[in-house]
């Protein structure tokens, strides 16, 4: 087959077969991720002993790319900022956890390790499903009963959890969860990536990822990216959120409630690479507490920044199967691809204004009302 295949490329290459191509490394087998800058031409094997070398979520280079996920619940109260961790997460989830529009972030690490990561707070039943669907471990301090019945509850036939969780309040904690005096509970819960990662060990999670990753792409060329653009995302008060883009850095700076977005731990600015917007139902979830259900499963309409470009499309999740991540494709139905880098995702409801102002001229903040004064717990 080589030596056909070597004869074949002397011919001509663009009308060889599939299999001679494959052979000659210049098409992907299934299951093959795109590793931008990655030898032969770009292409990375996805079998045998060649393995990814970045991040399943940003794209970034990484040692530890077939490490499983860690995802965080981290709280939003304004009495808790500046929250630590946030700059060096993989992936950051925002939406609303209670029906007022209140949100919950959820952190996701796996090549970004940060020593310090909170404040840790409860879990969602609709978080779970997106850490399932990425193979991430859930970390978190207690959660609703929607939440707790179902990591605690729903077991494989084996008898194993379906949600594996590091949980303060329970015994999965494994040293993983300490408290910090600044502040009172419940907004000081705090942890870090090896204390969590050292708890998924001691639990005796499985330690190597199932989620294959996004695809991602090389970012624009400074000439091929938009000029300028602000992204403001209409949560409730000191919830706001805006992005404004530089070309420079090829980044969207992130400020939060009017303020810029710095992080806790050290300082550091949050500058995502990619802002993913999804747009879905929710709802007064069954039973008291005021919990919200947000539609995290089935298909809808998505927007992703990046780039300074507006890349409008869908989003699918199967509603049967919890471990399918959340997929992302173009109007024409190929899979989008993010540029390396941090990325973050809110997920909204028709309440919830987005607006994306092409430019260098910032528009005024979007009035959003008084910051809710239920944070639930």
């Amino acid at each position: 087959m080589l030596l056909f295949a070597v004869l074949w490329y002397l011919i001509g290459l663009p009308g060889a077969p599939t299999s001679v191509r494959r052979v000659l490394g210049r098409l992907p087998e299934a299951g093959e991720r795109t590793v931008p800058g990655a030898p032969g031409g770009g292409l990375q094997l996805g079998g045998g002993d060649q393995k990814s070398e970045t991040s399943l979520f940003s794209g970034m280079s990484c040692p530890d790319a077939q490490r499983r996920p860690i995802a965080v619940m981290v709280g939003v109260d304004p009495i808790a900022r500046p929250l630590s961790g946030l700059a060096m997460a993989d992936l950051v989830v925002e939406m609303p956890a209670l029906v007022n529009n209140v949100t919950r972030l959820m952190a996701v690490y796996q090549c970004g390790q940060p020593r310090e990561i909170g404040g840790v707070r409860s879990a969602r039943h609709d978080y779970l499903f997106l850490a399932k669907g990425w193979d991430a471990v859930i970390g978190h301090w207690g959660g609703s009963y929607h939440a707790l019945n179902r990591i605690r509850q729903e077991l494989t036939p084996q008898g194993k959890a379906i949600y594996e969780s590091i949980d303060a309040t329970w015994n999965t904690a494994a040293g993983a969860f300490y408290r910090i005096t600044r502040l009172k509970a419940p907004y000081n819960g705090y942890t870090g990536y090896e204390r969590l990662w050292s708890a998924l060990q001691k639990n005796g999670y499985r330690t190597t990822a199932t989620f294959e990753g996004y695809p991602h792409a090389a970012e624009a060329a400074p000439q091929q990216r938009g000029a300028g653009g602000t992204l403001d995302v209409g949560w409730p008060g000191s919830m706001r959120v805006r992005y404004t883009y530089q070309p420079e850095s090829n980044a969207y700076e992130r400020y939060w409630g009017g303020t810029r977005h710095l992080d806790g731990l050290d300082k550091q600015p949050v500058d995502p690479k990619v802002v993913v917007v999804v747009h879905t139902n929710q709802r007064l979830a069954n039973g008291p507490g005021g919990y919200n259900d947000v539609d995290v499963e089935g298909t809808g309409k998505a927007v992703v920044y990046q780039n300074g470009q507006v890349i409008e499309g869908t989003w699918e999740k199967n509603l049967i199967h919890k471990q399918d991540p959340l997929h992302f494709n173009s109007a024409l139905g190929k899979a989008i691809e993010f540029v390396p880098g941090q990325v973050w995702m809110h997920i909204v409801d028709s309440r919830t204004q987005v607006v994306w102002t092409q430019g260098t001229q910032a528009p005024p903040e979007l009035n959003t009302g008084d910051t809710p004064t239920n944070f639930g717990d």
